[in-house]
């Protein structure tokens, strides 16, 4: 009798499932055990390509959710008008994903509010995100300003961690109660607020 071997959980399969158990659990209360379960992979697999929950929790973070977000955002400044381009971005996140959002919160800040404080490795890693975000944003907010878009004297740093820090509230306070439509007003204002910088 030949026996069928299931094809092995890949690498790539093993991390989408951990970012989703690490998104619904948190970090502290993810259990390899979990992961076992929802790949259908041995932990001798699990330990194949990783070494500790640590090491997958870091590789979520630096082969998802960063590349994630750099996809998302590295483009923003781009368009004929990087202001809308902002609001777009917005309006993508809702319309996408923002009843996710709004059950389960942003990876990247549920991860910030578990380990920032707890381990400056983990820090390290999530200020890099952020700061890249600021970055794009930053870098739209120069090019509007270059070409007469927005006022001249927008202080553009500010402005991107601004809009950084508003989303991620935003996101976390929708999160809180567990509600949508407070991500869609919420969202409505940081728009507001963005057009009101036109010149």
């Amino acid at each position: 009798m030949v026996k069928i071997l299931k094809k092995k959980t890949k690498r790539g399969d093993i991390l989408e499932k951990a970012a989703s158990l690490i998104l619904e659990k948190g970090y502290e209360d993810f259990r390899l055990q979990d992961l076992e379960e929802k790949t259908g992979c041995a932990r001798g697999c699990i330990y194949y390509h990783f070494d500790s929950k640590k090491e997958i929790a870091e590789t979520v973070i630096d082969e998802i959710i960063k590349i994630k977000f750099a996809d998302s955002w590295k483009d923003v400044y781009k368009g004929d008008n990087p202001v809308e381009s902002i609001c777009e971005m917005l309006d993508g996140l809702l319309l996408k994903g923002g009843s996710a959002l709004a059950k389960n919160g942003c990876p990247l800040g549920n991860i910030a509010m578990e380990l920032s404080h707890k381990d400056k490795f983990f820090a390290k890693k999530i200020q890099s995100i952020v700061a890249l975000q600021i970055s794009y944003i930053e870098k739209a907010i120069n090019v509007a300003k270059d070409k007469g878009i927005v006022r001249k004297d927008i202080d553009s740093d500010a402005t991107a961690k601004f809009i950084v820090s508003s989303i991620e509230g935003c996101i976390m306070t929708a999160k809180t109660f567990q509600d949508k439509g407070v991500l869609e007003n919420c969202f409505k204002l940081i728009k507001d607020y963005l057009r009101g910088l036109y010149a």
